[in-house]
Parts: structure tokens; sequence; C-alpha cells
């Protein structure tokens, strides 16, 4: 447990040395919000209603935000950071590590999270809220998001870290970044919500579990009417729990294989 602090102690280090990342967001994304909202405005004036697939203006803003959000809470280059190790030769000294590889990578990444809540996520909120203040808020609505994200986050933490260790077997996994980029930004609602879609696609996305690491927070964030029923919630939290008993079953797979194959061919 010491190990495990101490590694999350240094990710928080490691994230103050690049806070001139965090501080150039804070800048461009209200102004890129803003264009945002000027299109939006465009699209709701000439629409023939005040509601547009079952979202009002301010909903459909906070929506995007939301989206932003994703990246504040959820996202990780996990998979990069392995791909790294393997490629520069790091990673013969990771494994030789008091802690294994996985709690090692997800130490730094939730660390890094922290410092995004804090620096970016919590000031973001409130820059947004002066620009457009969300009417459907609630407190309630927002700690339920907060607890979604979360389970979130270890969901797309699993996922990358199997992305991640393809790079034993394979060395560069860029190709795969490139599509896990894609498919969570299509089929998680980060490029668009998924009432954009067919009906037949939206429903086929329910079975698959990346609606639920951007589209599914953002409904309780929005406190849409379906969200306020507890039922739905602990449902919502017991398929993410599904889906990250899953994954890690995975990852420990395609961990054991990669390892042995790595050591094999001398890395």
């Amino acid at each position: 447990m010491k190990v495990f602090i101490e590694i999350f102690r240094m990710g928080l280090k490691s994230s103050f040395e690049y806070r001139g990342s965090f501080i150039i967001s804070l800048v461009f994304d209200p102004l890129t919000l803003m264009l945002l909202i000027s299109l939006l405005q465009v699209i709701y004036g000439n629409s023939q209603g005040d509601i547009i697939l079952g979202y009002t203006l301010s909903q459909m803003i906070w929506y995007f935000v939301a989206t932003r959000f994703f990246y504040y809470l959820i996202w990780n280059g996990t998979d990069k950071e392995i791909s790294n190790a393997v490629l520069n030769g790091e990673m013969a000294l990771r494994l030789i590590r008091p802690l294994s590889l996985l709690k090692w990578e997800f130490a730094k990444a939730l660390s890094s999270k922290i410092f995004s809540f804090i620096f970016e996520f919590v000031p973001m909120l409130c820059i947004c809220a002066l620009l457009v203040y969300p009417d459907f808020f609630t407190w309630i609505a927002l700690l339920k998001y907060l607890f979604i994200c979360s389970l979130s986050f270890i969901l797309f933490f699993l996922v990358s870290f199997i992305i991640g260790t393809v790079s034993f077997l394979w060395q560069s996994n860029q190709a795969l970044v490139n599509i896990k980029t894609a498919i969570v930004s299509l089929m998680g609602g980060v490029a668009i919500p998924l009432e954009f879609y067919p009906e037949v696609l939206k429903n086929a996305m329910t079975y698959l579990p990346f609606q639920y690491l951007c589209y599914v927070p953002a409904q309780f964030l929005l406190n849409k009417s379906f969200t306020h029923n507890w039922s739905y919630f602990f449902e919502v939290v017991g398929i993410i729990s599904i889906w990250i008993v899953i994954f890690y079953m995975i990852s420990v797979g395609f961990w054991n294989i990669g390892v042995k194959k790595y050591i094999s061919a001398g890395g």
C-alpha cells in the first residue's frame, strides 16, 4: 500500500510539471465553448421547437461540455505509456518493481485524473456555469455523475491497459490506439449524442460498453428525467461494474500472455 501511495504522489508531482497545458486548456476550452454556443443558438433558432432530440438548448450545450469533462475525468493514455516503455526498453525495469504493472499504471492514471479534477474540471464547471447557466442542475445529479465517472474511469483504464499489453506482441500499438479513439468517439457519444444515430444502430450500442464512458454519464449531469430514478442509477452502476470485471479478466489474460512473450524474446 505504501508503494502504491508513493507512485500516486509521484504521479501528482509529474502532473504539476505539466501545469502549463492545464492553463492552456482553461483558456482555449471556454473560447471553443463560446463558438459552440453561437452555433447551437443558430440551430435552435431555426428549429420548429425548443427541444431537439430530447435536449433543450442549455442541455445540448452542456452535453458538449460533458464531452470535455470526459477528457478531464476519464480519458487516459495508459496504452501509449506501456507501448513507449516497451519501445525504449524501460519496461525491463518496470517488470522488476515490487508493484505489478497494472497497479503502477492505475496509480499514475488516478493521480493524473485527481489533478485534472481539481485544476481543470472544477474551474471549467464554474466558467461554463457563468457562460450558460445550467437550469437543470442539482447537486444530487452532479454527485451521481461524478460517481458514474469514477467507474467509467476504471473501465476506460482497463481498455487502455489491454491495448497497452498488445505492445508486448506488436511493440507499436498505435493502430489499435487510433481505432480505440475512433470507437470511443463515435460509439461513446463523445463526437455527438447517440440520439443522432439511427434507432437500430443506437439500440445495438446498448450491448456494448462504450456508451458508459461518456454518453450515459452525461445524462446524469444533464439531470434527464429518467436519471431521477435511483433504480436506473444502480442499474448503470451494476452494468459498468460487470464490464469492469470482464475487462479486468481480459487484461490479466493479455498481461500473462504478453509478459511471457516479452521475457522469452529477451526483452
